[in-house]
């Protein structure tokens, strides 16, 4: 992944005919929980969708399903944004795409509040909400 990365930008014409095979190998490859492979996935969808991006965006369903599968890793977020800046087109399910991001940011938003309540239940505990 990181060969594929690092020379995206002089291989674009190689990129933009092989898109197939190395949409299909990153799907196939990075789909996993290793850390420093998906973040190498990540950097080279970033890295083809800003210098292949009307190839990429003929795998734009494929892609997108593979990166919300992996949206809570620290780079899947930021990746789905700027492929998804770069391609010509939106998802083919753009109303389920839609619905997606907002249960995930509902879940968030509930994860959150209940972590600020454990918080701040912990503080109390230790007598930290006591005024000077």
């Amino acid at each position: 992944l990181f060969l594929l990365y690092s020379i995206v930008e002089s291989q674009q014409e190689y990129f933009s005919e092989y898109i197939d095979i190395v949409v299909k190998y990153i799907v196939e490859y990075a789909d996993c929980e290793d850390d420093y492979i998906l973040t190498y996935a990540f950097y080279l969808l970033i890295e083809m969708a800003e210098y292949v991006a009307p190839s990429l965006t003929t795998k734009i369903d494929i892609i997108v399903t593979f990166l919300m599968k992996h949206v809570n890793h620290q780079e899947g977020l930021r990746t789905l944004d700027i492929v998804l800046d770069h391609a010509l087109d939106p998802p083919s399910d753009l109303s389920g795409f839609i619905q997606t991001l907002i249960t995930i940011s509902q879940q968030a938003n509930s994860e959150h509040k209940i972590g600020n309540k454990r918080f701040v239940e912990k503080r109390k505990q230790k007598g930290f909400d006591k005024k000077w």
